[in-house]
């Protein structure tokens, strides 16, 4: 158990309490020993860790950033409250990797397994971009930024998952895409275009001598 004492001087310590009954001859319990461990620092440092893990989810929530932690040798993965949001599932739900690339769309599975093999074979890092497709139907556009936390020996130790939901900047790419090339008055293909186009077609067109 733990408990907090009060020492001589005034001061409070925590205090990690082993407890074991002591037995006489006959089997009989005739009293108990105690070995007492003063965790003071140790629980100093645990409430400073957990502290500084909220400051960071408040950070994230606030920039609208979730993250992953990924353990390899367990499997074992644990989520931020924003990454829930972020992909539209219940906060408790585990977000390993087949039910991430159950909501990926379709067109990204397979660039999304290329970059967690490279990521399984030893590479430091990855930054890509993907579209996930989450329970409501919506359709979101994501940036994901790993890092590899590996043994002395180089093998992966566990990955360290940066998401960002970047579907508006996406929206806004298309639409100046679109404008670019499209007259604004009739919506039309503008010059732009259609020397594109024709460009593209002359490239594929077999060579006449």
């Amino acid at each position: 158990m733990e408990a907090r004492w009060r020492c001589k001087d005034g001061s409070l310590i925590d205090v990690e309490l082993t407890v074991s009954p002591v037995y006489g001859p006959d089997g009989a319990q005739v009293g108990a020993s105690a070995i007492a461990r003063d965790v003071t620092e140790i629980q100093r440092l645990k409430a400073a860790a957990a502290a500084e893990r909220e400051r960071l989810l408040a950070a994230q929530e606030m920039a609208h950033v979730g993250s992953v932690e990924y353990t390899v040798a367990t499997g074992e993965t644990w989520h931020s409250e924003e990454f829930s949001r972020i992909i539209g599932r219940a906060e408790e739900a585990v977000h390993s990797r087949d039910s991430m690339l159950e909501l990926t769309h379709p067109e990204d599975q397979d660039p999304v397994r290329q970059v967690w093999k490279s990521l399984d074979n030893g590479a430091d890092a990855a930054d890509f971009e993907y579209r996930i497709i989450r329970a409501d139907g919506e359709q979101r556009w994501l940036h994901s930024r790993v890092r590899s936390v590996k043994v002395p020996g180089g093998k992966p130790l566990r990955f360290l998952d940066t998401v960002l939901d970047i579907t508006e900047r996406k929206d806004a790419e298309q639409i100046l895409e679109w404008q670019a090339r499209h007259d604004a008055l009739t919506g039309l293909p503008n010059r732009y275009m259609i020397t594109e186009v024709l460009q593209s077609c002359i490239d594929r067109a077999p060579a006449r001598w």
